[in-house]
């Protein structure tokens, strides 16, 4: 499913999908997700 979530990402942001993935990383450890 990671292809997947790539290409909505890609569609949804755009050229500043790589911005919102590294934005999203950095929420996700501050709020420590998935630990």
């Amino acid at each position: 499913p990671i292809k997947e979530i790539k290409s909505i990402a890609a569609k949804q942001f755009g050229r500043y999908a790589g911005l919102a993935q590294q934005y999203l990383f950095y929420y996700a450890r501050e709020k420590k997700i998935g630990k």
